[in-house]
């Protein structure tokens, strides 16, 4: 049974499927960059922004962000083999990401923001990015992850927080 809400005739990714106690014919039919004619895989080894989708065995790049006028930058999702998703690079350290070096930021340890504004967002404090006023790092886990305020929202470094552009106040 799929691990779908569907009920009758639906194809899905054979890893979705649970099939109990009964044979499994798993035998991939492959194609030059396709390891099975249909599917989502890896590029290769390694922290990527996109993967392989394949559908009737030719193989096609996708990033794992496509452009987005309410998102204005890339966040630099990660594709993950084990979930066949697109996921924050702090939570793939295991496959070699490294938030550190893709934003060039350590997060500091969470005792420094005793009595600052950052102690009210503790445990993911917040940080301001030079010259973006767009996009700020929020820490998870001591790993920074990029954030957005999104197409009519920008970041205040005084609040830590996005706030409505004044044109669009009305």
């Amino acid at each position: 049974m799929a691990l779908t809400d569907a009920v009758h005739n639906y194809c899905t990714y054979n890893w979705k499927v649970e099939c109990g106690l009964r044979p499994r014919d798993d035998t991939p039919i492959s194609s030059p960059g396709c390891e099975y004619r249909f599917g989502i895989f890896p590029l290769g080894d390694g922290c990527r922004q996109s993967y392989t989708q394949c559908s009737f065995g030719t193989p096609t790049e996708v990033p794992c962000e496509d452009e987005n006028v309410n998102i204005p930058t890339t966040l630099m999702l990660s594709y993950n083999a084990k979930t066949h998703t697109c996921d924050w690079p702090d939570l793939l350290l295991d496959i070699g990401c490294n938030p550190q070096e893709m934003f060039g930021f350590s997060c500091p340890a969470t005792r420094s923001f005793v009595g600052t504004k950052n102690e009210l967002f503790a445990p993911f404090p917040r940080f301001s990015l030079e010259d973006n006023d767009k996009v700020y790092l929020m820490c998870v886990g001591g790993q920074p992850r990029l954030q957005s305020c999104g197409a009519i929202d920008v970041w205040d470094p005084e609040t830590l927080t996005c706030t409505r552009k004044s044109s669009f106040l009305g």
